[in-house]
């Protein structure tokens, strides 16, 4: 199970990273973002059990968090400031690569 867990939070690594790259090159990704969706919202009944409900539940709004960023970017796109929010979906890409690579280890 524990191979399992991390390949599912490098899968969530890469597609964040692919949210964050194309946005870095102002195009909106919607299907990596429709991908996010997805997984914030599956996230706590796919590793709940081996995560607990608490910290599964705390992960899947971070993605929610994350994938809020699309809809932000194509309403204030033409705002300067819009590549601020860029490092939140880096960071949660990080989170989960760390996630990953713990659970590897034997979280």
């Amino acid at each position: 199970r524990r191979k399992d867990v991390s390949a599912y939070f490098k899968k969530i690594s890469k597609c964040l990273d692919d949210v964050h790259s194309s946005l870095a090159r102002d195009e909106v990704p919607h299907g990596s973002c429709a991908e996010l969706e997805g997984y914030a919202e599956l996230l706590p009944e796919t590793v709940g059990d081996y995560l607990g409900k608490e910290k599964s539940e705390e992960l899947s709004d971070l993605l929610k968090a994350s994938h809020e960023v699309e809809g932000l970017w194509e309403e204030f796109n033409a705002s300067p400031e819009k590549k601020s929010n860029l490092p939140v979906i880096k960071k949660t890409a990080g989170r989960f690569t760390a996630l990953a690579n713990s659970v590897e280890a034997g979280l």
